[in-house]
């Protein structure tokens, strides 16, 4: 004789059923029936032939509104040697039994029937396959056997019901998704299926569910509905996955999330050359933007007005700069997230007498006025662009910076696509300030400055002639005095392309400057002394 111990496998009424290991199959099924208004209808749960049956549990769903519970009877004899147990009502009806000793089953034995009232219209029979062991069998050593369930139903005649359904599908990071049904239907839903079109698939009575695919491509979602009136419905969308995802977490200062901002995404546009801003959106430590076009992008990060490192950190794009042509492009299509940005912290300056300012303007072509720009950023740097300082323009286009060292500092204006040279500014006892300067926004998207520092200036400089020029351009000096100076000229990119120095002023004098080896452009004159006086002008090349 064999001792034998049941591991139960299953919760259901208080007892619990652990699954080990699957043995031979069984069927389990209900039929399908038909009935009037106040008829009783009873319903007989079979099982094929098994031996050394140990355990059950059986959880069977239907419609309350259509089926009125009245009670259970005809169990199987077989099963009375062991502990039984059922309930119904409120939709569904249970069964759980096990013994220890295991019986064996005959061929399409009824191992018990279930009793309604028909109230009218249809409902399912289901039987509970989501439920963690609410639907089980096991043998005679509680290893759980793999059983196959078919549904049965009553019906009261009349027209079909009608039901839809449709679903919404979210994209997630990478390459997941959510998806959430919606349907109409005069009785509740059992069991959504769906088919993710990769050869997965997932049931059960929720309405929404995440999935996960392997490669990026355009996949076919379909779900299928079944609703206890017996209303199945279908219906499908696609979803196309790219890597066209751009998301990341932004760092104030080292591993500390910069708690409030804005992201803005600026596309390049092939036609114009220049960064679009394609969207913004607002954030705090990480954010996520799915569904970007293939193309190149700048990213860039703007503390929030509430944001508790506003006073510490600047703009700064993705690769952890503050300057818009430092920045490397993105590709969200090509390569993939996280784009996390480090803001750019800013240094401070030393205190001192001296004080740099003026106004940003733009330029309209037709009259040449410029009109205040508002809100533009200003930055301060050291000659190796550390950032010293930072000044958002007023109203009036003003901006300013005040109670500074003595030294060398560079200023530009930082516009994402517009090229700036950045202003190279010395202040000394004897100039000590620079407040005056002008920065103009042209209708070519180009800033430039074009103020100068005269008040110490010992000389002047007249007509700048051919411009544009070609291969040479004459510049006219006067000076009433021998003074030394320099001439420097940059580019849009603020590089030094052409430089002389040494030069020396006294009455009237015309400088050549030999520009055959520059690029078609505009470029900024800055003349110079040794005492820092400084005057700028511009010119441009065409050919």
């Amino acid at each position: 004789m064999k001792t034998k111990s049941k591991v139960l496998s299953f919760m259901l009424f208080g007892f619990l059923i652990i699954p080990l290991i699957s043995s031979s199959q069984i069927v389990c099924r209900m039929g399908n029936y038909s009935a009037l208004p106040g008829q009783q209808i009873i319903v007989p749960v079979k099982i094929n032939g098994f031996t050394d049956l140990g355990s059950m549990s059986l959880n069977i769903l239907y419609d309350p509104t259509v089926l009125a519970y009245t009670g259970n009877s005809s169990w199987d004899t077989t099963l009375n040697g062991g502990f039984y147990m059922t309930n119904g009502g409120n939709g569904q009806f249970g069964i759980g039994w096990f013994s220890m000793v295991p019986v064996s089953i005959a061929d399409t034995a009824i191992v018990g029937t279930i009793e309604f009232n028909y109230i009218a219209g249809n409902s399912a029979l289901v039987f509970d396959l989501w439920s963690p062991g609410a639907c089980e069998f096991s043998d005679e050593f509680g290893s759980t056997v793999y059983a196959q369930y078919i549904n049965g139903s009553v019906t009261g005649g009349g027209p079909s019901p009608s039901c839809s359904n449709s679903f919404s599908i979210a994209t997630g990071p990478t390459l997941s998704i959510s998806v959430v049904a919606s349907v109409v239907n005069s009785s509740p839903v059992y069991n959504y299926a769906w088919d993710f079109g990769d050869g997965t698939t997932a049931s059960g009575p929720s309405m929404g569910v995440n999935h996960t695919y392997t490669t990026y491509g355009t996949y076919n979602i379909s779900l299928t509905t079944w609703g206890y009136n017996l209303c199945v419905a279908s219906s499908s969308l696609p979803v196309t996955l790219t890597s066209c995802n751009m998301y990341g977490t932004v760092f104030a200062h080292n591993t500390l999330c910069l708690d409030t901002g804005m992201v803005q995404f600026y596309q390049y546009d092939t036609l114009t050359s220049n960064y679009n801003l394609y969207d913004s959106v607002s954030f705090a430590n990480h954010y996520f933007q799915p569904g970007y076009t293939q193309g190149v992008y700048l990213l860039k990060v703007i503390p929030g007005s509430t944001s508790a490192s506003l006073s510490i950190c600047v703009p700064t794009y993705y690769g952890d700069t503050p300057f818009w042509n430092m920045a490397p492009v993105i590709n969200p299509c090509q390569t993939l997230s996280p784009y996390n940005i480090h803001m750019t912290q800013i240094i401070g300056t030393s205190p001192g007498p001296g004080n740099i300012g003026g106004t940003i303007s733009t330029l309209l072509k037709q009259t040449n006025a410029g009109i205040p720009a508002e809100g533009i950023e200003i930055l301060l740097t050291s000659l190796s662009d550390s950032i010293l300082a930072v000044y958002y323009s007023d109203n009036t286009g003003g901006f300013h910076f005040n109670n500074l060292a003595y030294g060398t500092y560079k200023l530009r204006a930082e516009i994402t696509s517009v090229h700036c040279t950045p202003i190279i500014i010395t202040l000394s006892p004897s100039n000590p300030s620079d407040t005056n300067l002008i920065l103009n926004v042209t209708p070519a998207g180009i800033i430039l400055g074009l103020s100068s520092n005269t008040t110490h200036l010992p000389f002047t400089i007249g007509k700048i002639f051919p411009n544009p020029a070609s291969d040479r351009l004459s510049i006219e000096v006067t000076g009433a005095a021998l003074i030394n100076y320099s001439i420097e000229v940059y580019n849009l990119l603020g590089q030094t392309v052409i430089s002389q120095e040494n030069l020396q002023t006294g009455g009237n004098n015309l400088i050549s400057l030999n520009t055959e080896g520059l690029m078609p452009g505009i470029y900024l004159l800055s003349f110079k002394t040794a005492h820092g006086e400084v005057l700028r002008r511009s010119f441009s090349i065409c050919r």
